[in-house]
């Protein structure tokens, strides 16, 4: 069964099951049998056992079925059961930590698959080798690696759902995934493969143990990467034969309870009301090139080998935009390394190594993937993102109970900076430091690598989609940057069908029916769950954000990143808001361009509507792109912004009434 036989038409079987239908159930179990198969085989590597397991997982499913609770999610449960049964009959026979030996008849049967006469014969050959290779060291691998290994690169897993087949997070997942590559690229060397044929050997293997492939199957390189963050603590953290499932469960990565802190050397007189903050300054500890890693595997050494200081001012308010820097020191906070501006005018990254100041197009994002949070966020809001990403474990928070505000960190995870304290100094910074603070730097050339339209400042933008059966057509404007937003201010207008008019402007918001008012907002109602650029925060916190404000779950897609080049984020996000009644089930999904920080599509699931977003030349601006003019209201009563929620209004047509 792969991902796209996993649609309505199962959903809709599961469903007619679980109410009894036997027709149901037996074309079910029939659709289900022939990836058990191949999924237990692939696991076994022994085709009897594979049979007699496949048996028991259907007879588990068919009498278990009723307990789903989220038949969307039939696949998961379905490899789930698969697995426990595998595991079940691994541990009858005392094999929990290897593996049962394959038959010579199964290994000849798996090699014969990819020997092909038709090859030339370096190629014939090539296949020989490889095809031996990877057979033997996928053999060789204890349960947890393969299972992992043939959930994402044969069975073309994303980790959320491969999540719910080992019973752990996400994160764990991706960890665990790190382990096993770096596991069997040691068992590929000795066979003379390098790290390069990986991808290759996995997507042979994928070939040999299915029955039904009738074309070699493909491994993407992006299939085979984990994010930055589960890829370190995947290479220093665990040790060889413990489990990262053993260390979730311990507690090692998820987070204990929040205590209450008593820094003594916090000054609560300086401390002003959350809506008297115009900045905050503060020191994150990282890691000191001193130590044994070894010494105690709870706690580990860092990427940056030093600290980070980091700077906020929001010239509007903390509710408004962000401007940010942050500079890198060495391990004893003497020297500065590399540096990054995010102000008015744009965004700098200073490098070091290369006496280079680079000018990009994006708003930092963070590389664990974490929705950027600020000492200025209500405690109920870090609360909702603890809930749905995790917290850090080690961290602990100290609040000023009457403003909420963040006084102060104690982080106990690392060996070499134990008890480090971080305290949070407020309004100590203005708007002039921030515009003077590139110039600080070193002596460096300057490289801007930004596209025309972020050299520019700020673009239009085309919207075209469809909303419940009615065209959608729309245009705008968008700035990149705050200085660009105080002259050219944001402004949308989005035709639905031939009658609903939506208009977001500098002044005001309003919906027209006929040309006449017949909804009034404030200003920014509807770029609420769109890109917000000017904000000073990349597309993809700004959308989480949005989605947290409103108590709305959401996932991300794991988007490209490369640790060794200072322009480390490419490729798209995809971001999906889940229905708060059924948490498996998206209501909007978001793809959005990392490196350019655009929005580019929004889609709505259940609904089939969707909103399309294009950045057209500026040869191609013409009478539509026209800011709409500001108009006088009598007597309507303006609306509550509703947040990203009027997107979710949009498509179940309650927006309009």
């Amino acid at each position: 069964m792969n991902p796209s036989e996993v649609d309505i038409d199962t959903t809709d079987l599961v469903k007619r099951a679980q109410f009894g239908c036997q027709e149901s159930m037996e074309r079910l179990a029939r659709q289900a049998r022939h990836s058990l198969f191949v999924y237990i085989y692939r696991l076994t590597l022994n085709h009897n056992t594979a049979e007699d397991l496949v048996q028991d997982a259907l007879l588990e499913m068919v009498k278990s079925l009723k307990k789903l609770n989220h038949p969307e999610c039939f696949r998961a449960w379905l490899f789930r059961t698969a697995l426990g049964k595998v595991q079940h009959y691994f541990r009858d026979r005392q094999h929990e930590r290897t593996v049962l030996p394959m038959s010579a008849l199964d290994r000849e049967k798996l090699l014969q698959r990819a020997w092909d006469g038709n090859c030339d014969g370096l190629k014939n050959l090539i296949n020989r080798e490889l095809s031996q290779a990877i057979v033997d060291a996928m053999a060789k691998l204890k349960l947890r690696h393969r299972n992992i290994l043939i959930l994402r690169c044969c069975e073309h897993m994303p980790y959320s759902e491969i999540a719910k087949v080992m019973n752990c997070s996400q994160f764990a997942a991706q960890v665990l995934f790190f382990r096993a590559k770096q596991i069997l690229k040691q068992k590929l060397s000795k066979h003379g493969f390098g790290k390069t044929m990986l991808a290759g050997g996995l997507g042979m293997f994928g070939f040999m143990t299915n029955p039904a492939q009738v074309s070699a199957v493909s491994v993407s390189a992006a299939s085979v990467k984990v994010n930055f963050i589960a890829a370190f603590i995947g290479f220093f953290f665990i040790k060889p034969g413990l489990s990262i499932l053993t260390l979730i469960a311990a507690g090692m990565f998820t987070a204990g309870t929040m205590t209450l802190l008593n820094f003594d050397e916090f000054d609560r007189s300086k401390l002003p009301s959350r809506s008297e903050v115009r900045s905050f300054h503060y020191v994150s500890q990282s890691w000191s090139q001193t130590g044994n890693t070894n010494s105690n595997l709870t706690r580990g050494r860092s990427l940056s080998k030093g600290a980070y200081e980091q700077w906020y001012f929001f010239p509007e308010g903390v509710d408004g935009p962000m401007f940010m820097m942050m500079q890198r020191w060495d391990p004893k906070q003497v020297n500065k390394l590399c540096g990054w501006l995010q102000n008015g005018s744009g965004n700098y990254y200073y490098h070091s190594g290369e006496k280079t100041i680079y000018l990009y197009n994006y708003h930092l994002p963070l590389s664990t993937l974490q929705t950027r949070r600020l000492p200025s966020d209500s405690p109920q809001f870090t609360e909702f993102l603890d809930q749905v990403e995790g917290k850090i474990a080690g961290l602990d928070y100290s609040r000023d109970p009457e403003t909420g505000l963040l006084t102060g960190v104690l982080d106990t995870r690392f060996y070499n900076a134990q008890d480090f304290k971080t305290y949070f100094s407020y309004n100590d910074v203005d708007e002039k430091s921030f515009g003077s603070f590139r110039y600080t730097w070193p002596d460096a050339s300057i490289m801007d690598v930004r596209d025309e339209m972020h050299k520019r400042g700020w673009t239009n933008f085309q919207i075209a989609g469809n909303i419940n059966g009615n065209k959608v057509q729309g245009f705008g404007q968008i700035p990149f940057t705050y200085d660009t937003y105080l002259k050219q201010k944001p402004w949308l207008r989005m035709q639905l069908g031939d009658r609903i008019e939506i208009i977001d402007c500098d002044r005001q918001a309003y919906i027209t029916s006929d040309e006449n008012v017949i909804a009034f907002y404030p200003s920014g109602s509807f770029f609420k769950g769109l890109a917000r650029q000017w904000s000073g925060m990349h597309t993809i916190d700004v959308i989480r954000r949005d989605a947290a404000n409103q108590k709305i779950k959401f996932s991300i897609r794991d988007f490209d990143y490369d640790r060794n080049s200072w322009d480390k984020y490419y490729g798209k996000a995809e971001i999906k808001l889940f229905n708060s009644v059924d948490p498996c089930q998206p209501e909007i999904i978001y793809t959005i361009d990392i490196d350019r920080d655009l929005l580019e599509k929004i889609e709505f699931p259940e609904t089939n509507n969707f909103l399309e977003f294009n950045y057209p030349d500026i040869d191609q601006y013409g009478q539509s792109f026209t800011e709409p003019t500001e108009i006088k209201i009598k007597n309507i009563i303006q609306k509550n912004n509703v947040g990203i929620l009027w997107l979710k209004e949009l498509s179940n047509g309650t927006l309009i009434q």
